[in-house]
């Protein structure tokens, strides 16, 4: 269930317009994960939310039915204790408000999810760009699972904070060295040359950005499939079932 694209296994995202953007690794997907278990009202829950700009969020009892159903903004939504208490499925969407059009990957479970996975639920799921990630706890669930994924992601995001700091002291290096030289270049010229100049040195900032962009969405790209194989591959050492569908 894509909320603008589709995604393959070929290591690409095609996007709403038709462009194709590339994923710095492959994204896997998993055969159907348990869908067909999945109470109609969860499911039509997904489908009205795949395209949410906000996160939303609903909450599932096998006994009492929807216990809950909540909006929250455009990175977090919450729900009263009582209700995660009683709940045995939950849903939500991971939305990517401002960068849909860039092909960044919505990701997978955030450390908090897992928390609240492992604590309460018989079974949990995230709508995203890229699909329906869904986890659901095996007879051998271990609930170190939340400790050490967790840490785990503790350790992407301070790579991911190193990396955003080398990248912006890559551009502002760039940005200093080409305005240096438009500057020795063009401060002396007439008015409608100095504009040609400016125009040419304009681009060539344009072209950093995009390049820096595009290196951003890269990272972000990676992080959320090294989360994702993570999960993945720790499915029989934490006793839970774990896959990606397009839904």
């Amino acid at each position: 269930m894509g909320s603008t694209g589709k995604s393959t296994n070929n290591g690409t995202i095609t996007k709403a317009d038709g462009s194709v953007i590339s994923l710095p690794e492959k994204l896997v997907y998993s055969p159907d994960t348990g869908s067909m278990n999945i109470p109609k009202a969860v499911s039509d829950f997904e489908k009205s939310h795949q395209n949410s700009k906000v996160e939303h969020l609903i909450l599932w009892s096998d006994f009492y039915g929807k216990v809950g159903e909540h909006v929250g903004d455009s990175k977090h939504v919450s729900a009263p204790i009582f209700e995660h208490q009683i709940a045995e499925i939950t849903s939500h969407n991971h939305p990517r408000p401002e960068s849909d059009e860039k092909g960044w990957l919505s990701g997978t479970f955030s450390p908090k999810d897992i928390v609240a996975f492992s604590g309460y639920h018989k079974t949990d799921r995230v709508v995203g760009y890229e699909g329906i990630y869904s986890i659901s706890k095996g007879a051998n669930f271990n609930p170190a699972l939340a400790t050490d994924y967790t840490a785990f992601h503790e350790k992407l995001r301070q790579d991911g904070l190193k990396f955003s700091t080398d990248a912006k002291k890559r551009i502002d290096a760039e940005y200093k060295q080409l305005t240096k030289a438009f500057q020795k270049k063009a401060l002396q010229l007439p008015y409608e040359a100095f504009e040609k100049e400016y125009q040419v040195f304009k681009k060539d900032w344009d072209a950093i950005n995009r390049k820096y962009e595009a290196e951003v969405a890269t990272q972000a790209n990676k992080f959320a499939i090294a989360s994702h194989n993570w999960l993945l591959a720790n499915q029989k050492k934490y006793g839970y079932t774990y896959g990606l569908t397009r839904g």
